[in-house]
């Protein structure tokens, strides 16, 4: 007895006269839409369904999954550099970390004024339970971490960083991210030295991706000032060879020999 061959089907229908067309149409800028056009008559009771997928330059997402006792914690952080969290639930901190004595200044007394005002948190703190609750880390990015505290009253919650930002210099990097890897290059020492000595200190490392971009950012800034420097220097020597009638084929000498090396430094660069 031969085999039956299996013949395809397209929303359901046989091939032939009720055969049906898919047409996949790109529209407007960058955005994908799915246009299904069928050739069936009215009346024939087919309905079409039309799945609507996410486009990925919606929206950019970048997770940050961090261990978790009830494993359902999960940050995020949207287009706009804002950080996104979910529920926490009684996830503790270990270990050390660098803490500004600024910011530490300024949740602690957020933290204090609330524990003040708030009814619930006084009555745990008289009858000896604790006020606020360290609960997780957030987040961390590099040597600068996002905790999280709760108050155990009213359940109120507090998230504070320990390092402050660069917002003066045109960067949004942490201040301790830019002095760890400031640090790094001066001693000639890299990631991989850094990274050894915070394991051993029990505290976040810095990923790699981070570190090269405080290093580029570090690279520029030196340039700039080691321009404005060198340029100072030139018009100094400049000043003083004209004073003491220092010339060498109708050129300032000192000058000439600085600028040279100068520009022999910017090309090794």
């Amino acid at each position: 007895m031969a085999r039956k061959k299996k013949e395809s089907r397209i929303f359901g229908l046989a091939p032939g006269k009720h055969r049906a067309k898919r047409q996949r149409i790109r529209i407007g800028s960058g955005n994908v839409k799915h246009v299904f056009k069928c050739t069936l008559k009215e009346g024939t009771g087919v309905r079409i369904i039309k799945k609507h997928r996410a486009i990925a330059n919606n929206r950019r997402i970048i997770k940050l999954l961090k261990p978790t006792i009830k494993k359902k914690f999960q940050v995020y952080r949207s287009v706009d550099g804002e950080l996104r969290s979910v529920e926490i639930n009684n996830i503790a901190a270990t270990g050390y970390r660098i803490i500004n004595l600024e910011c530490l200044e300024k949740h602690v007394s957020e933290i204090t004024c609330h524990a003040i005002i708030c009814d619930k948190a006084r009555k745990k703190a008289i009858s000896g339970a604790v006020p606020i609750n360290l609960e997780s880390q957030v987040a961390h990015f590099g040597l600068a971490v996002i905790l999280a505290a709760k108050c155990t009253g009213c359940g109120k919650k507090f998230h504070f960083e320990t390092s402050p930002k660069l917002l003066n210099v045109g960067t949004r990097q942490y201040d301790i991210n830019v002095r760890a890897v400031w640090g790094s290059i001066v001693s000639g020492n890299g990631l991989a030295h850094l990274n050894e000595q915070l394991a051993s200190m029990d505290s976040p490392t810095m990923a790699q991706n981070t570190f090269s971009v405080i290093e580029k950012e570090i690279n520029q800034w030196w340039k700039v000032m080691v321009e404005e420097e060198m340029s100072s220097a030139i018009d100094l020597e400049k000043k003083i060879a004209i004073e003491k009638n220092r010339y060498h084929e109708g050129v300032h000498n000192f000058n000439t020999v600085i600028y040279i090396s100068y520009k022999a430094m910017i090309i090794d660069k």
